[in-house]
């Protein structure tokens, strides 16, 4: 293990680590290239088109208000919905939200690394892992990168999860007042911005910080005062956002809720199932195969970690607690949005795991890091290419950009708002439309029905301006 100086050893892999470091981040660049060409085609859909009529006619203060007293208090997921590109007619906004949503992931990653990995090249490599790892295996790819009502709820609500916990982690080991004032304010205004974006991330950020109130009452006795104060203004914005009278009216939807024993039974069998079909990833298998002298070689200098069955017995207890909300809430799990910030929250979980489980192997049974030879490394690369860009959302990303099919989508909707404009300009009462033939598996999220009192219908006439809409055979 390659060591610099006289301080503690620096994060390298093993000798062939130079084909790793140049190998790894090109197969994960080009598992990220498909999603990045699909924002070209993407398009608006159902919710967006009735938040950003509403936001558009009633003002961003009106409609603050009226989504805190009417639906619930995601005062910062509203807000953002109330500013979003389709409020200003700007189209070509809402097709670089995905995109910006990758790069926003990928940077927030690496700062949050930033705080505690010293080794520039890992601390590179691990970000680009999180969020390839996210995109191929996101359960509702649509929902989390290309659908933006679903983006500006939950995805941007794990970057500034991924913030606040960077902020509060630099501001402990900040050296200069100028550096502890500016990492306080950011976290300050973090904390009161990460609770009001939806009930999965509030809860998750609830939980990561208690055990950071009581990893530093044991261990960073001068870091504690802040993580308790960061804790109670957590609990009041979790406070204001679950209060909300919103969140009574759409309980109402929701007859089949407050199950207590359906609930339990439906969220331990989605905890087991979700668990082990993420666990036995190939890409997460391989990657952790890799990884691990990178693990050995941190386990140097890390005494003091959790122990690794505390770790899985906590993440279990949360994923089981975020399911459970979701049926006792509503009955059902239905869309897979809430499902998307829990496997991010595993993807974490999982690397927490293994290394505290590398530490505990090392620094207590002595257990030596792995030889790897060089025909098994490049042995494993190839699983790793193979398994990232054949399976899970990646291949069908390229599916939907070779076959032409995300090309063909976008063209049908611009042609039907092109229809739209012209019966607004003609003054038809009902603007006849015909039913979509192109539906990517990536970027269709949902279309018009036949039914002209359809909700779907109703969001987009209401945004175009027209009487009524109603889908026809083409």
């Amino acid at each position: 293990m390659n060591q610099t100086g006289t301080g503690s050893p620096k994060v390298r892999l093993p000798d062939f680590s130079p084909a790793i470091y140049r190998f790894i981040p090109a197969i994960l660049l080009a598992s990220v290239l498909p999603f990045v060409l699909l924002s070209f085609f993407v398009q608006p859909a159902a919710d967006d088109f009735s938040f950003s009529a509403e936001a558009r006619e009633s003002g961003l203060l009106e409609f603050q208000g009226y989504w805190y007293r009417n639906t619930g208090g995601r005062y910062i997921s509203n807000l953002l919905i109330g500013l979003n590109p389709l409020v200003f007619g700007w189209i070509t906004g809402y097709k670089i939200l995905p995109v910006i949503t990758i790069v926003f992931t990928f940077a927030a990653s690496s700062f949050f690394f930033q705080s505690f990995v010293t080794d520039k090249p890992l601390r590179t490599m691990l970000p680009l892992i999180v969020t390839v790892l996210y995109l191929w295996g996101m359960p509702d790819i649509t929902m989390g990168i290309f659908w933006m009502t679903g983006v500006l709820t939950y995805q941007w609500s794990l970057i500034a999860a991924l913030l606040f916990f960077a902020c509060g982690m630099h501001f402990v080991k900040a050296k200069t007042k100028t550096g502890k004032v500016l990492f306080f304010f950011m976290t300050l205004l973090l904390a009161l911005a990460v609770q009001g974006f939806n009930e999965t991330t509030a809860v998750i950020v609830l939980a990561l910080t208690v055990i950071q109130v009581l990893v530093s009452y044991q261990n960073n006795k001068g870091a504690f005062f802040f993580r308790v104060l960061m804790l109670m203004i957590l609990f009041f914005c979790t406070w204001f956002s679950f209060s909300a009278v919103g969140n009574l009216s759409r309980a109402e939807h929701y007859p089949e809720r407050h199950r207590l024993l359906y609930s339990a039974v439906f969220s331990a069998a989605q905890s087991g199932r979700f668990i082990l079909k993420w666990i036995s990833g190939i890409p997460f298998i391989i990657l952790t195969i890799l990884l691990t002298p990178a693990g050995f070689a941190l386990a140097e200098k890390k005494r003091n970690v959790i122990n690794p069955w505390i770790i899985a017995a906590f993440s279990v207890t949360v994923i089981f607690t975020l399911f459970f909300i979701v049926y006792w809430n509503t009955g059902l799990l239905g869309q897979y949005r809430t499902v998307n910030v829990i496997y991010f929250f595993f993807i974490g979980s999982w690397g927490a795991f293994v290394f505290s489980l590398i530490c505990l192997l090392k620094n207590k049974y002595g257990i030596s890091c792995p030889v790897y030879s060089r025909a098994s490394i490049y042995a494993l690369l190839t699983a790793l290419s193979l398994s990232i860009l054949c399976q899970g959302n990646t291949v069908r990303a390229y599916s939907d950009l070779f076959s032409g099919k995300g090309y063909r989508y976008d063209k049908e909707i611009r042609e039907r708002f092109y229809k739209l404009r012209r019966c607004k300009h003609e003054g038809k009462n009902t603007c006849e439309l015909p039913i979509l033939e192109n539906r990517p598996q990536t970027l269709f999220f949902s279309d018009i029905h036949k039914d002209y009192h359809h909700w779907t219908n109703a969001a987009v006439s209401e945004y175009f301006g027209v009487d009524s809409i109603m889908a026809k055979s083409p």
